[in-house]
């Protein structure tokens, strides 16, 4: 018997220290293990990749990593794997998925090169901005606007930015070899969203994971700067309600996936850093137990997670106020609507939150 020809692991370094994620890409099935362990668990992989276990001469630490490994299916047994904790699944909806053929080859480009590049493109457009920020849109001439041209923004406009953000999440992931497990239209909370799935994205080095994330905000980047660009250089036909949307919903866009709560691109950049990818399973099951008078003794760590998520809600209703008082300033409407508003949603999504808390876990 041997481990898995598939198996690989890959070390870590966050903010919480270095961890080691061991698993098999292709089934989307990964562990976390101690990295006082790391040591030994990646010569026992490297080792019996190429030779036979035998299970008689095994140490103590050795015949452990074999037992646990057995169990896992991670080694050439009858014990088939399991794909791991699908977040999604628990808290959101899935209305409808599709398999994209991913024939992607190992890498197609440099991880620093796509780092370098992505930072300074942003910095240039953070430039070309500031140069330019009189073509930003202040307010919306709405009430000017042709029937086809609204039809036209809240038909279109609304799945077409999500669109743009999803294929700058794979146009990253294919340029630095990361495959696409499959793509799913779902809900979370209280809107719609498009979520990408890799295979094995979690086994991949810090550096990769962060680009990757970072790619539907840099899309959607990019859509705003072309926008403005178009309204700069080509005022007589670009000009008007239309364009100053579509610059806006980027914008908007952007704000949005840069909130730390919700199923956003911010929230999965910041567990990666931190280091803990389940936080916010640990935190709702810390608050869990709470609501039921601590019933279950859980470690010092899930009641940071705990904490932490009850910060990041707080977080989400800041950036949710930002989002609506700037939708609300372009169309020039009543502060008194954005108070109204924002009561009703903190109401909304306090409860929705206190339900997920009680009956998710």
């Amino acid at each position: 018997m041997k481990v898995k020809e598939n198996l690989c692991y890959n070390i870590n370094y966050t903010l919480s220290g270095r961890l080691l994620l061991v698993g098999i890409k292709s089934l989307n099935s990964f562990v976390k293990i101690d990295y006082k362990y790391a040591n030994a668990v990646t010569k026992f992989i490297d080792k019996y990749k190429n030779e036979e276990i035998e299970v008689d001469e095994l140490d103590e630490d050795n015949t452990r990593i074999f037992n646990n490994f057995s169990k896992l299916g991670y080694l050439e047994n009858e014990v088939e794997p399991k794909g791991s904790f699908n977040e999604f699944k628990k808290v959101g909806k899935v209305f409808f998925s599709f398999f994209p053929k991913s024939e992607a080859k190992d890498t197609f480009g440099s991880t620093k090169l796509g780092i370098g590049f992505v930072f300074l493109s942003v910095l240039l457009m953070g430039l070309f901005f500031w140069n330019y920020r009189m073509f930003l849109p202040q307010s919306i001439d709405y009430v000017n606007m042709k029937l086809w041209e609204i039809i036209f923004t809240i038909a279109v406009f609304p799945w077409a930015v999500l669109v743009v953000h999803e294929i700058g999440h794979c146009t990253i992931a294919r340029y630095v070899g990361v495959k696409i497990d499959n793509v799913s239209l779902g809900w979370y909370f209280i809107y719609p969203i498009i979520l990408v799935q890799y295979f094995g994205l979690n086994l991949e080095r810090q550096s990769k994971k962060l680009l990757v994330m970072a790619g539907g905000i840099y899309f959607n980047l990019i859509m705003a700067f072309i926008g403005i660009l178009l309204k700069a250089l080509l005022p007589d036909f670009f000009h008007g309600a239309v364009i100053d949307i579509w610059i806006s919903a980027n914008i908007s866009t952007i704000i949005t996936n840069l909130g730390l709560f919700g199923m956003t691109d911010g929230y999965f950049m910041m567990t990666m850093l931190v280091g803990i990818l389940d936080l916010r399973l640990k935190g709702f099951k810390y608050l869990n137990n709470l609501f039921n008078g601590n019933k279950v003794k859980l470690n010092n760590r899930y009641q940071i997670c705990g904490l932490i998520l009850l910060g990041l809600f707080v977080s989400s209703l800041v950036s949710m106020f930002v989002n609506i008082n700037y939708w609300l300033g372009l169309f020039e409407i009543s502060s008194y609507v954005l108070y109204i508003a924002f009561t009703v949603i903190i109401i909304y999504l306090t409860f929705k939150f206190i339900y997920k808390i009680k009956r998710s876990f």
